[in-house]
């Protein structure tokens, strides 16, 4: 679809739950080399079990390259791609604590191919906990599933806790 070039590197694979449906998700090369102002772009391609294309979209997102970070994309049996992403409060990129409040927050993006627009639903853990490590997929009961682990501080190794998330479709 898009004449730009790919990312190189940034590609993901997935699959939802069943297996009937699979999903591309890429990353286009920002065509404004400053990341404070180049917005984030990324395309979906969504197959059958027998890889004919359902649908295919290029989204510009709400955010700079700078501060969005696209961590983990899955795609659920009604072909819906949902996406985790984390997103800086500046650009500093930095995980700890700024002013005694987190410098980053994390979202889940939800686009269905049938419109450009984009829902949104924060996740979050109490004011002074880090996510660590986040794992994203698809449930046997349709749930979108989040889970991992926590840390009290960026520089903390060790888990503090574990999670485990349901969004409903």
């Amino acid at each position: 679809k898009s004449k730009r070039k790919i990312r190189e590197g940034d590609l993901a694979i997935s699959t939802n739950f069943d297996g009937d449906v699979a999903m591309i998700q890429y990353s286009l090369k920002p065509l404004n080399k400053n990341d404070k102002t180049s917005m984030k772009e990324t395309g979906f391609i969504v197959f059958d079990q027998d890889l004919n294309k359902i649908w295919q979209q290029e989204q510009t997102l709400p955010e700079s390259e700078k501060r969005l970070d696209i961590k983990s994309s899955c795609i659920d049996k009604n072909n819906q791609v949902h996406f985790l992403v984390k997103l800086f409060h500046d650009d500093s990129r930095k995980d700890g604590l700024k002013d005694g409040i987190i410098n980053h927050h994390w979202e889940v993006f939800t686009i269905n191919g049938e419109s450009s627009k984009i829902e949104r639903s924060k996740i979050s853990l109490q004011d002074d906990l880090l996510f660590k490590d986040l794992k994203f997929f698809e449930g046997a009961d349709d749930d979108i599933i989040i889970t991992g682990y926590y840390a009290k501080s960026q520089k903390d190794a060790a888990a503090a806790g574990a999670f485990l998330f349901y969004l409903s479709n």
